[in-house]
């Protein structure tokens, strides 16, 4: 099997080059499924939401740049960039699948309460203590609280590998 046929059928991982003007010369299947087939369009900038204004977004002008926890038309994702001056390859790992997987593998494995599978999930999908607070509607305190009950009822091991990760 070729790296291009492993591509092909790998639902997670979505490749798309785009020449220096912006064109678009190549995507691989899971690119058309969340971008849509856009082969010989001219797309303008990154597509990834917010990277703009995302101040840890800075990229080189040439070379390799990773950023994780991603959104590329709302689905969440880690990227990189590849730019060797004549083309911007992006590609890009769906992490939805994974994302599921964990929960799932929480709610299997540990005695979570609905509240602290429900911050449980927020910190899978890469949200910050601020953001899950304000989601949540709940105080910082209140949010330390769930987290501590979760660092304890997994034995550090949930917290410590996404804390970390994240």
């Amino acid at each position: 099997m070729t790296t291009d046929d492993a591509l092909k059928g790998n639902p997670k991982i979505g490749i798309c080059m785009k020449s220096q003007d912006g064109t678009i010369v190549s995507q691989n299947e899971t690119c058309v499924e969340v971008c849509g087939h856009r082969v010989g369009e001219t797309c303008a900038g990154v597509c990834i939401d917010g990277y703009e204004g995302n101040p840890g977004a800075e990229r080189a002008s040439e070379g390799t740049s990773y950023f994780k926890d991603q959104s590329l038309h709302g689905e969440p994702c880690d990227v990189m960039l590849i730019d060797d001056l004549q083309h911007l390859t992006i590609v890009f790992y769906l992490l939805k699948d994974f994302q599921k997987k964990e929960i799932a593998y929480l709610k299997e494995k540990f005695e979570l309460s609905k509240r602290e599978m429900e911050v449980a999930e927020l910190v899978v999908q890469g949200l910050t203590n601020k953001e899950i607070a304000e989601k949540l509607f709940i105080s910082a305190s209140t949010l330390k609280t769930h987290l501590n009950n979760i660092y304890r009822k997994t034995k550090g091991e949930f917290l410590a590998k996404w804390r970390q990760a994240g």
